[in-house]
This record gives structure tokens, sequence and C-alpha cells, in this order.
């Protein structure tokens, strides 16, 4: 419950058949960095990396949200500030090789507007398990949340979900982002993917683009003139 002040709340237990059970209820103060709201722990952006742990965590966030990705498993919340211009590069490493897969969202919303999946919004990132990649590309510098989740409650059962996360900073190059694009002339030019972000995912086709996923994209500008058609 993150609203602030008491709220009901209803247990409904079912089941195939009839059966008698006992049930116990407790309530406790959750731990630090459990939600956006009472995410304490900041992440530098020097590269160098927080430890962490799962353990003890709820899922607050597994619905998703806008360009957000859904999770079953526990997840916790960190604190990023990024500068203006400037790329980010996340990576979670899993302390004790146990096959611990997690999915990590980066939260653009408020912290209020973090609490409830109909308004919380992601940020578009490159999205790979236990890695993450996006941009803030405003001239002023952003606070995001970071949201490590389990990305499944059976993710092999990893016996252990302590881990290292790291964010690394970096300068976004020309051709990352629609605002500064490469510029093609009618020749034929040579180009890559690699150290691209995939800044333009789009979490379905409604905009009549192909939906590829999370994938590196690059981008160039072309003027075409009245009358003429365009192809590549």
């Amino acid at each position: 419950n993150t609203s602030g002040t008491e709220a009901p709340f209803f247990a409904i237990i079912d089941g195939v058949a009839t059966a008698s059970f006992d049930v116990t209820f407790s309530a406790e103060v959750p731990p630090a960095d459990d939600t956006c709201s009472t995410a304490v722990t900041a992440l530098p952006t020097d590269g160098g990396a927080v430890a962490g742990t799962l353990d003890a965590f709820f899922n607050d966030y597994g619905q998703g949200g806008a360009q957000c990705i859904a999770a079953e498993g526990v997840d916790r919340v960190y604190r990023l500030n990024v500068p203006g211009n400037q790329r980010v590069a996340l990576q979670l490493t899993d302390d004790a090789d146990a096959g611990l897969a997690t999915v990590l969202n980066i939260i653009s919303s408020t912290a209020s507007g973090c609490e409830a999946s109909a308004t919380r919004v992601c940020q578009p990132a490159s999205n790979d398990y236990n890695s993450s990649a996006f941009s803030n590309p405003s001239a002023s510098a952003r606070d995001y949340f970071v949201a490590v989740a389990q990305y499944s409650m059976a993710d092999g059962g990893a016996p252990s979900t302590a881990f290292h996360l790291s964010a690394t900073l970096s300068a976004i190059p020309q051709g990352d982002l629609c605002s500064a694009p490469l510029a093609l002339t009618g020749t034929a030019v040579v180009g890559t993917t690699v150290g691209f972000f995939g800044d333009t995912y789009v979490d379905s086709n409604g905009t009549t683009c192909l939906d590829v996923g999370s994938s590196p994209d690059v981008l160039y500008a072309v003027t075409v003139a009245n009358q003429q058609t365009l192809t590549v």
C-alpha cells in the first residue's frame, strides 16, 4: 500500500474442491528501495557498481506500464540521475552465476506516477536479460527510477538473487536519435548498428512502424522533393 493512508484490501481464497484451511495475515514495513516512493539508493554513473539482492522484496511493478516490460518476479528500485545529452548503459552481474535473469525497466514517471501501471511510463530502451541502455536527449539532467525485476518466479530456481548493478555514461552519437540523424543524400552509405541503442523501440505496430523489439537502430534523414517517390 503506497497511498500514504490506510486502505482496505480483499483476499480471495478459491479452489477446485471444498477444504478447510488456516489463514494468517501480517503487515510489515517494506524495505528501502522496494518501490519508487521508498527508493533511496542512487546508482553511480562512473561505471562503479552497487551490490544488491532481491531477497525480501515484493513484486510491485510486474504488471508493466507504457513501454515497460512485464515480469513475474520480485523487484527492487534504484534512483538514477542522468545529465543532459548523455546515454546510459546498465549492466547487472549475477554474483553467484546461478541463472538469475532480470528485466531492467527505466521509469521516467514521478514517484507517485510510478506506482500505478496506468500512469507508469518507461523509457524506450535496448533491453536484454540483465542489461539495458537508454538516452536522455534533453539539455538538462533528469531523474529516473531503475526497476530491477526477476523475470520469472521460476527462472531456473536461482538459489541466489545477489547481484551488482552498474551504470556507465557516454555521449549520444549522431544517428542514435531523430533529433540528430545522419544524412542521406542519394548516395549509398555503409552503416552499422554497432554502438547504437534501441531508442525508437515501440511497444506495438499502431503507428504503422514494424516492431523489431529493442534491437539497436540508426536514424537517417533525407529530403524528398515534391512529387518524388523515395525508395530505400
